[in-house]
């Protein structure tokens, strides 16, 4: 019996070579075909078969030869079957031979027995990958779930998405910063979830974001700038206090949309290493 549960098929040549055939022709001889395939020439057609495919017999013993001792083959399936048991073997018998040279052993069997200081070593290194695998997936859990929620408080304090798509990068920093923090200092996992609980809650994040808005602002001097710029011109304004003013204002408006599109990420740090030490207390 053939071990292997498929023959090669031309997909090609079978629609060509049955193209004469009728639908119950094909499948008589596709019937035949798988059974030679499993069982080797046809040793003797059933005695229903004439009977019952009187008329596709006539047509299909045509594509059948004589293989000698009573049996009838299709010559190509046959051929492909004697190729395949030849490899079949050949690799079966390099095999042994391969197992007999390895193990020393006069018979086709490796003998195989370990010793317990073997089975030991094999435990400890199967052990091994797994204490590697749960080590590094640890830092990712925390700062990607920081990162998650910031991005999603950071789309609805600014709808357009070409804003907020921008903190990506930024925030996965930021949440390897706060990471590095809490080991840096010393804090177990349930104290940097707790932290993160509370930070992801309500609107935190579109407050904070307009409080950063605030903080870069007045480290650039542009919102001092625009107050003095609005006292100095009062009622009566003169060419240099309507110029410092509308100077004022646009650098005030564009200071507005560089804070809008991306907040730094060392303000960034900075604020949550404050948020940190005030809840830690």
């Amino acid at each position: 019996m053939m071990d292997l549960p498929w023959f090669p098929m031309d997909a090609r040549r079978w629609l060509v070579g049955t193209a004469g055939m009728t639908k119950p022709e094909k499948g008589v001889f596709i019937d035949l075909l798988c059974y030679q395939w499993v069982n080797g020439p046809l040793s003797s057609i059933p005695s229903r078969l004439p009977i019952e495919c009187a008329d596709e017999w006539e047509y299909l013993k045509g594509k059948f030869i004589d293989n000698g001792g009573g049996t009838i083959v299709n010559r190509k399936l046959h051929n492909i079957r004697l190729e395949k048991e030849s490899i079949v073997n050949k690799q079966s018998e390099g095999g042994k031979k391969g197992a007999r040279i390895r193990y020393g052993s006069p018979s086709e069997l490796p003998i195989n027995t370990p010793t317990h200081i073997l089975d030991k070593e094999l435990e400890i290194e199967e052990e091994e990958p797994i204490k590697k695998k749960s080590a590094t997936t640890e830092v990712p859990a925390l700062y990607h779930r920081m990162a998650e929620g910031f991005l999603l408080k950071q789309k609805d304090a600014f709808p357009r998405e070409s804003a907020w798509k921008q903190f990506d990068s930024r925030v996965i920093e930021g949440g390897k910063n706060l990471y590095l923090f809490h080991t840096q200092n010393d804090w177990t996992e349930k104290e940097i979830s707790a932290l993160l609980d509370w930070i992801l809650v309500d609107d935190f994040w579109s407050k904070q974001i307009r409080t950063l808005g605030g903080i870069r602002q007045k480290k650039k001097g542009g919102a001092m700038k625009f107050e003095n710029a609005k006292a100095a011109s009062g009622d009566v304004k003169d060419d240099i206090g309507a110029r410092n003013e509308r100077e004022a204002i646009e650098q005030h408006e564009r200071l507005k949309r560089e804070d809008a599109e991306a907040a730094p990420i060392g303000e960034f740090k900075e604020m949550v290493q404050d948020v940190a030490k005030s809840l830690r207390g």
